[in-house]
This record gives structure tokens, C-alpha cells and sequence, in this order.
């Protein structure tokens, strides 16, 4: 595996993926250090990206020795420690590769489309760094998961890369590298249905990656996070979207989705009203009130099916 230094100021190499990150703040996480990863997962510039410039860029980090490859193989745990609600929580999962696959043929499951743009845009970077700067994450499911007897003997140990952050976030990695507990692990996971939970433009950039360059060692490949979704620290939150269109809310309208759930009726002032549970979609016209869809509880947390949002 490839990493920075530990010596260096890790709280200013980190940033979030490249997806979310707007122009303000990838002015500021370009001007907090030389070395931030953002320079090579977007650029100096989000307008004028120059491609050649992070693969030259990711070739003199190693040279110079701003980032380290380790001599050996090795799979390489990693914790999220986060507040919140008043709650310290603790997220677990691995960094590992993972073959690439068609979707749905074995083994490796979407939950959403592509679009071409940001595809290409990932292609181009990894044509000139030949090389996977953010892993995408996949998900497992597992109950009982042995990996949690791994993950618990791990706290007592110091980390390789640790980084903590104001407001009490902390991240840490540790390397896996013994060969007993690289088999482990692929034993516990080897025929593990994963589901992808982002990082779909990722993993289709690398497949068409592998499709252009099959006997390139290592095409083969994508870098991934991998977790269960058995564990308290794992919390998805809603994506809120705003949706406007010209038509009226109908009376029709409202028993049609009264198959979904429980409909509620805030009026004219919902805000004073508005306690909606965990499973909640809104809806407000203009002139007309607002309106809340309760969802009855998932019949079963499982995995999505292939095809399902």
C-alpha cells in the first residue's frame, strides 16, 4: 500500500471525497498544505484540471518521499471515531483490493446510475497516475462478524496513521500485513455479496480502465473500504432533495400516496408542526400547506435487490 508519511501533519493532508467538495472548500484544503491528497484527487484547479500535473505530482510525492509504499502486502484497518447526539460512535471497516466485475454477475452489487462526465473525468485520472487515490466503499452484511474480535484488538495498539481533528472526529489506520490474518480475512469475505455505497463513477472508471490496459499489473483491481452494515457506528443519513414542478396537489394526489403510509397535514405553517420521524418525505405547495408521508418501518434491513434505489 501506498500512504503519507507518518511524520507529517495528517489533519492537513486529509479531505473528503472529491464529490463533495465545493470551490470554497477546495480553496481552502488546497491552501492548508502543499501535500493535501486534494491535489491529487482534484487538482490545483477544479476548472482547469490538468491531468498530466497530478499523475507528474503523485510520481515526485514518492520520490521525494511524501508518501510511503510499504515493502510488503497488507490489507489495513480503519476507524472513524465521531460524536454524535451526544453519542461517541465508532465505525469500522478494512482497505483491501477488490477484483472488478460486471454489476450483479457475483459478487458486486450498484444502488445507482452513472453519469459520463464524472466517468471520464476519474478515467483520465487514473490513465495519468495509474494508480487509485480514493477507495470506494462497499458494504457487507454479517451479524456475527468475525472481523469484530479484530477490530477490538486493534484499540490497545498504536495506529500507523492516526489523525484527530477539532470537535473530537478521529481516524486511524493500522496495517494488516501478518499472513495469517490476510487469510482471515479473505476467508470471511471471499464469497461475500458487497454492495457498492459510493464510488459507483469510481468503479466503472477502473472497469473501463482494466478493459483498456489487461496486461498492466494491477488493473485488475480497485481499492475499496470495506464494512459491515452490522455495526453501531454505521449511520446513513437522508439526502435531501427539492424537487419544484408547476403542477397543484390534488385531492388525488394525496390518496394515491396514502398506499405508501400515513398522511399528515401541517398547513400553511408547517415548521411549527414539523416532528417527522426517521422514515419522513415532506411535500409543500405554495398557497396550499404542506404535507408529510410517514413510512412504515422497513419490513427487513437486508441488502437491496439488484435494480432497487
Amino acid at each position: 500500500g501506498v500512504h503519507f508519511d507518518p511524520a507529517q501533519p495528517l489533519t492537513s493532508l486529509l479531505a473528503p471525497p472529491y464529490d463533495v467538495i465545493g470551490d470554497h472548500e477546495h480553496r481552502r484544503l488546497t491552501s492548508a498544505h502543499p501535500h493535501n491528497i486534494i491535489h491529487l484527487t482534484l487538482g490545483a484547479s477544479v476548472q482547469r484540471r490538468s491531468y498530466a500535473s497530478i499523475g507528474a505530482r503523485l510520481r515526485r510525492w514518492l520520490a521525494e518521499g511524501v508518501l510511503t509504499r510499504d515493502a510488503e502486502a497488507a490489507f489495513y484497518a480503519y476507524c472513524h471515531e465521531w460524536t454524535r447526539d451526544g453519542h461517541r460512535l465508532k465505525f469500522w471497516g478494512f482497505l483491501g483490493l477488490l477484483r472488478l466485475e460486471p454489476f450483479g454477475r457475483r459478487h458486486i452489487f450498484p444502488h445507482e446510475a452513472v453519469l459520463p462526465e464524472p466517468v471520464q473525468d476519474r478515467l483520465r485520472i487514473m490513465e495519468h497516475s495509474r494508480a487509485n487515490l480514493e477507495p470506494i466503499m462497499t458494504l457487507y452484511r454479517q451479524p456475527s462478524d468475525p472481523m469484530d474480535l479484530l477490530y477490538a484488538g486493534l484499540e490497545g495498539l498504536p495506529p500507523l496513521l492516526p489523525a484527530a481533528f477539532p470537535g473530537g472526529a478521529r481516524h486511524r489506520v493500522w496495517r494488516l500485513a501478518l499472513v495469517q490474518t490476510r487469510t482471515r480475512i479473505q476467508r470471511t469475505l471471499r464469497r461475500r455479496k458487497l454492495f457498492i455505497a459510493d464510488g459507483h463513477h469510481r468503479y466503472h472508471a477502473a472497469w473501463m480502465f482494466r478493459q483498456r490496459h489487461r496486461r498492466l499489473p494491477g488493473s485488475q483491481w480497485i481499492l475499496t473500504l470495506l464494512a459491515n452494515t452490522e455495526q453501531p457506528g454505521l449511520r446513513i443519513g437522508p439526502i435531501h432533495r427539492v424537487f419544484r414542478c408547476a403542477g397543484t396537489v390534488t385531492a388525488g394526489l394525496l390518496r394515491s400516496l396514502e398506499r405508501f403510509g400515513r398522511i399528515e397535514q401541517l398547513g400553511r405553517r408547517p415548521a411549527a408542526a414539523l416532528h417527522p420521524g426517521r422514515h419522513t418525505l415532506g411535500f409543500y405547495a405554495r398557497g396550499a400547506g404542506a404535507w408529510l408521508l410517514h413510512l412504515p418501518p422497513p419490513l427487513s434491513d437486508a441488502p437491496p435487490r439488484r435494480g432497487d434505489d
